[in-house]
């Protein structure tokens, strides 16, 4: 069984998404980034890079803006993972803002990501 990690960067920290596939586990970063930081930042109608890399194995992870995706091994040394970077455009957002936790966007969400997926396949 594969874990793949998706990781969205913004300022010091980001947004991030795990599961058994590069596609829900992007899904889940593009969902958890429009939750965290669409209240906060014009973050809809853009593309933004979606960083993502399997993990499996390895339970502790961490990322950052500039090491990317990693792992502290048992000696104390990184492992920084390697990772594909796909670009997804979040969809817009109507209506009001607690719109992005419907179904209805979710589903959009869950489109363009399949989308994005499909254009730029992941390891």
């Amino acid at each position: 069984m594969n874990d793949f990690l998706a990781y969205i960067p913004m300022m010091t920290g980001g947004s991030y998404g795990r599961a058994e596939t590069p596609t829900k586990a992007v899904r889940n970063a593009v969902e958890c980034f429009v939750s965290d930081w669409g209240s906060i930042f014009d973050v809809f109608d853009k593309k933004t890079s979606v960083h993502v890399a399997n993990v499996k194995g390895h339970d502790k992870i961490n990322f950052g803006p500039n090491k990317g995706i990693w792992t502290v091994l048992e000696n104390g040394e990184d492992h920084v993972f390697d990772f594909a970077t796909i670009t997804v455009h979040v969809p817009a957002l109507t209506g009001k803002p607690d719109t992005r936790h419907k179904k209805r966007y979710q589903n959009k969400i869950a489109k363009v990501v399949e989308t994005a997926v499909e254009n730029n396949p992941v390891m």
